[in-house]
């Protein structure tokens, strides 16, 4: 899809249904499609809208409220990759598969980093 739909209301159900089928939607990449909805590229550019409204307002983004209801780290404060990266690596860990090199690579550089890791990071 080349300009694929980044209103709000396009996106909620398909979020709503994403957070119901996974219990969050820090798993959703930018790649991620849900039914056919560019979920990913859509919640990409959710977070810029909340960045830039916050940037020019002082003030949190109007929708913050109905997407933190789903998942309270839909947007947080350290980059999304990374929590891609976990939910990778929980995934290989939990099913008992081999990490890929990339998730190998990727959970060393968090035991090598532990201390600069967010403090709610830390307790999971």
């Amino acid at each position: 899809m080349k300009n694929p739909p980044s209103a709000f209301a396009a996106g909620l159900p398909y979020a709503q249904a994403w957070a119901t089928q996974h219990g969050h939607l820090t798993s959703a990449g930018y790649r991620t499609e849900h039914d056919g909805f560019p979920l990913g590229w859509w919640l990409h550019k959710q977070r810029r809208a909340a960045y830039t409204h916050l940037k020019r307002t002082g003030q949190p983004w109007p929708h913050h409220n109905q997407l933190a209801a789903l998942d309270p780290w839909w947007n947080p404060p350290w980059r999304a990759t990374w929590n891609h990266s976990w939910h990778q690596a929980h995934t290989h860990h939990s099913t008992g598969l081999p990490f890929p090199n990339q998730t190998t690579k990727w959970i060393r550089t968090q035991q090598r980093t532990w201390e600069q890791l967010h403090p709610t990071n830390n307790t999971s």
